[in-house]
């Protein structure tokens, strides 16, 4: 039986990077800690479909530092770009696959029926 667990290089599971001039600052700093992060879009204004989602994961890849391998993964809390997608591939559409993959975690929620 193993006795330890290393973590060489953590999740963030919750990052709010914000976007403009304030990607070049939030982007290179997350990347220094983490090696992918699940990214909430709540921008002004909202990302609130696939095209707008790969367009921000565009950005956020951009501001990354030279030689980063960091990986945001786009989280979304609008189901609409989910419902047309059957895979997580191109060019099945333009929802990006790491859209996809917080989508489809998210309806593997067990639902609470309401009291």
């Amino acid at each position: 039986m193993t006795e330890s667990l290393t973590i060489r290089t953590p999740d963030d599971w919750h990052l709010h990077l914000r976007d403009g001039g304030m990607l070049q600052e939030t982007v290179p700093a997350t990347a220094r800690c983490f090696r992918r992060a699940i990214v909430m879009p709540n921008l002004v204004p909202p990302v609130t479909n696939a095209r707008m989602a790969e367009a921000y994961r565009s950005r956020i890849i951009e501001a990354r530092p030279q030689g980063s391998d960091f990986e945001p993964l786009m989280h979304s809390r609008n189901p609409t770009p989910c419902r047309n997608m059957k895979s997580p591939g191109p060019p099945r559409g333009a929802l990006c696959k790491h859209v996809l993959q917080a989508c489809r975690r998210a309806s593997e929620r067990p639902r609470r029926s309401p009291d």
